[in-house]
Protein backbone atom coordinates (compact mmCIF):
# COMPACT_ATOMS: atom_id res chain seq x y z
CA UNK A 1 0.00 0.00 0.00
CA UNK A 2 1.15 3.97 -0.37
CA UNK A 3 3.05 4.84 2.52
CA UNK A 4 1.80 7.62 4.85
CA UNK A 5 4.15 10.65 6.17
CA UNK A 6 5.38 9.35 9.60
CA UNK A 7 5.62 12.17 11.93
CA UNK A 8 5.38 12.55 16.00
CA UNK A 9 1.53 13.53 15.47
CA UNK A 10 0.43 10.63 13.34
CA UNK A 11 2.59 7.54 15.12
CA UNK A 12 1.27 8.43 18.87
CA UNK A 13 -2.35 9.14 17.48
CA UNK A 14 -2.13 5.55 15.89
CA UNK A 15 -0.63 3.61 18.76
CA UNK A 16 -3.35 5.23 21.54
CA UNK A 17 -5.95 4.79 18.80
CA UNK A 18 -4.71 0.95 18.27
CA UNK A 19 -4.91 0.54 22.17
CA UNK A 20 -7.62 2.49 23.18
CA UNK A 21 -9.60 0.61 20.07
CA UNK A 22 -8.67 -2.47 22.03
CA UNK A 23 -10.66 -1.05 25.24
CA UNK A 24 -7.41 0.38 26.83
CA UNK A 25 -7.86 3.65 28.93
CA UNK A 26 -4.82 5.24 31.03
CA UNK A 27 -2.41 4.12 28.43
CA UNK A 28 1.01 5.52 28.93
CA UNK A 29 4.38 6.11 27.35
CA UNK A 30 6.13 2.57 28.03
CA UNK A 31 2.55 0.66 27.07
CA UNK A 32 2.93 2.91 23.81
CA UNK A 33 6.63 1.92 23.27
CA UNK A 34 6.04 -1.86 24.10
CA UNK A 35 3.61 -1.38 21.38
CA UNK A 36 5.92 -0.46 19.24
CA UNK A 37 8.27 -2.93 20.01
CA UNK A 38 6.42 -5.95 19.15
CA UNK A 39 4.11 -4.28 15.85
CA UNK A 40 6.25 -3.80 12.23
CA UNK A 41 5.81 -0.16 11.23
CA UNK A 42 6.19 0.57 7.10
CA UNK A 43 8.53 3.62 8.27
CA UNK A 44 9.57 5.47 5.36
CA UNK A 45 13.77 5.06 5.02
CA UNK A 46 14.08 8.81 5.14
CA UNK A 47 12.33 9.61 8.28
CA UNK A 48 14.12 12.30 10.36
CA UNK A 49 11.73 13.13 13.51
CA UNK A 50 12.49 9.79 15.29
CA UNK A 51 14.46 11.32 17.41
CA UNK A 52 12.08 13.87 18.44
CA UNK A 53 8.75 11.42 18.78
CA UNK A 54 10.74 9.30 21.04
CA UNK A 55 11.24 12.64 22.78
CA UNK A 56 7.98 13.48 23.18
CA UNK A 57 6.91 10.18 24.49
CA UNK A 58 9.49 10.30 26.97
CA UNK A 59 8.24 14.17 28.19
CA UNK A 60 4.81 12.90 28.11
CA UNK A 61 5.80 9.92 30.40
CA UNK A 62 7.24 12.36 32.61
CA UNK A 63 4.25 13.95 33.30
CA UNK A 64 1.59 11.26 33.36
CA UNK A 65 4.26 9.45 36.06
CA UNK A 66 2.95 12.18 38.14
CA UNK A 67 -0.52 11.38 38.57
CA UNK A 68 -0.38 8.12 40.39
CA UNK A 69 2.70 9.64 42.51
CA UNK A 70 0.88 12.83 43.10
CA UNK A 71 -2.27 10.80 44.81
CA UNK A 72 0.57 8.36 46.98
CA UNK A 73 1.64 11.58 48.19
CA UNK A 74 -1.88 12.19 49.21
CA UNK A 75 -2.44 9.17 50.79
CA UNK A 76 0.59 9.58 52.57
CA UNK A 77 -0.44 13.42 53.89
CA UNK A 78 -3.99 11.52 55.39
CA UNK A 79 -1.43 8.88 57.98
CA UNK A 80 1.20 11.92 58.48
CA UNK A 81 -0.56 15.02 59.70
CA UNK A 82 1.89 16.66 56.70
CA UNK A 83 1.41 20.70 57.44
CA UNK A 84 -0.49 22.40 55.41
CA UNK A 85 0.30 24.61 52.09
CA UNK A 86 3.88 24.05 53.35
CA UNK A 87 6.58 23.07 50.27
CA UNK A 88 7.90 19.83 51.68
CA UNK A 89 10.95 17.85 50.71
CA UNK A 90 10.06 14.82 49.30
CA UNK A 91 12.93 13.27 51.30
CA UNK A 92 10.45 13.24 54.13
CA UNK A 93 7.58 11.04 52.19
CA UNK A 94 7.75 7.60 54.11
CA UNK A 95 8.29 5.51 50.97
CA UNK A 96 10.22 6.60 48.01
CA UNK A 97 7.48 7.39 45.15
CA UNK A 98 9.17 9.37 42.96
CA UNK A 99 12.70 8.75 40.64
CA UNK A 100 15.95 8.17 41.97
CA UNK A 101 17.18 10.72 39.39
CA UNK A 102 15.55 13.96 41.27
CA UNK A 103 17.07 16.18 44.52
CA UNK A 104 14.91 14.74 47.09
CA UNK A 105 16.00 17.54 49.25
CA UNK A 106 15.14 20.44 46.97
CA UNK A 107 11.89 18.64 45.03
CA UNK A 108 8.99 19.62 47.41
CA UNK A 109 5.29 18.62 47.49
CA UNK A 110 3.15 20.58 48.92
CA UNK A 111 -0.65 19.72 50.62
CA UNK A 112 -3.23 22.37 49.96
CA UNK A 113 -6.02 22.96 52.01
CA UNK A 114 -8.52 22.54 49.52
CA UNK A 115 -7.30 19.14 49.77
CA UNK A 116 -5.01 18.94 46.18
CA UNK A 117 -1.81 17.82 45.85
CA UNK A 118 1.34 18.99 44.01
CA UNK A 119 5.00 18.59 43.48
CA UNK A 120 7.88 20.81 42.22
CA UNK A 121 10.55 18.43 40.87
CA UNK A 122 14.17 19.39 40.61
CA UNK A 123 17.05 17.35 38.77
CA UNK A 124 20.11 16.29 41.34
CA UNK A 125 22.25 19.13 39.09
CA UNK A 126 19.51 21.69 40.96
CA UNK A 127 17.53 22.64 37.58
CA UNK A 128 13.84 22.20 37.80
CA UNK A 129 11.97 19.34 35.62
CA UNK A 130 9.09 21.51 35.35
CA UNK A 131 8.39 24.81 33.83
CA UNK A 132 5.71 25.01 37.30
CA UNK A 133 4.37 23.06 40.06
CA UNK A 134 2.29 20.93 39.19
CA UNK A 135 -0.84 19.60 40.90
CA UNK A 136 -3.50 16.74 41.01
CA UNK A 137 -6.01 19.13 39.89
CA UNK A 138 -4.40 20.37 36.85
CA UNK A 139 -3.46 16.52 36.38
CA UNK A 140 -7.03 15.59 36.36
CA UNK A 141 -8.03 18.68 34.41
CA UNK A 142 -6.00 18.16 31.38
CA UNK A 143 -7.15 14.46 31.51
CA UNK A 144 -10.90 14.70 31.70
CA UNK A 145 -10.19 17.66 29.25
CA UNK A 146 -9.37 15.16 26.39
CA UNK A 147 -11.24 11.89 28.01
CA UNK A 148 -12.57 9.85 24.94
CA UNK A 149 -10.66 11.90 22.41
CA UNK A 150 -8.23 10.51 19.59
CA UNK A 151 -4.87 11.75 21.06
CA UNK A 152 -4.67 15.52 19.48
CA UNK A 153 -1.45 17.39 18.80
CA UNK A 154 -3.16 19.66 21.17
CA UNK A 155 -2.94 17.31 23.94
CA UNK A 156 0.76 16.67 23.69
CA UNK A 157 1.21 19.97 23.21
CA UNK A 158 -0.66 20.39 26.73
CA UNK A 159 1.32 17.81 28.59
CA UNK A 160 4.80 19.00 27.01
CA UNK A 161 3.96 22.30 28.30
CA UNK A 162 5.12 21.06 31.67
CA UNK A 163 8.54 20.64 30.66
CA UNK A 164 10.90 22.99 31.58
CA UNK A 165 12.76 23.28 27.92
CA UNK A 166 15.54 25.10 29.45
CA UNK A 167 16.66 22.17 31.78
CA UNK A 168 15.48 19.02 29.81
CA UNK A 169 18.32 16.52 28.83
CA UNK A 170 17.32 13.38 27.14
CA UNK A 171 19.86 11.38 28.92
CA UNK A 172 18.84 12.65 32.59
CA UNK A 173 15.29 12.06 31.45
CA UNK A 174 15.41 8.21 30.34
CA UNK A 175 17.61 8.12 34.07
CA UNK A 176 14.36 9.46 35.34
CA UNK A 177 12.73 6.42 33.91
CA UNK A 178 14.95 3.98 34.51
CA UNK A 179 15.10 4.72 38.00
CA UNK A 180 11.03 5.51 38.27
Amino acid sequence: GAQKELNADTMIRAVYNKLKGRGRTGITVPEILNYLKKETLDVPAAYDDLKETATELIKMQMVQSLEWKLRDVYWQSEYNNFPVDTAIPVSELEWEIFSGAINSVTSTFTVHSDGDVSVDLYWRDGGAIFAEEISMNDLDALDDSFWGEPFSREQVEAYLAYINEDNFDLGKALVYMMLD
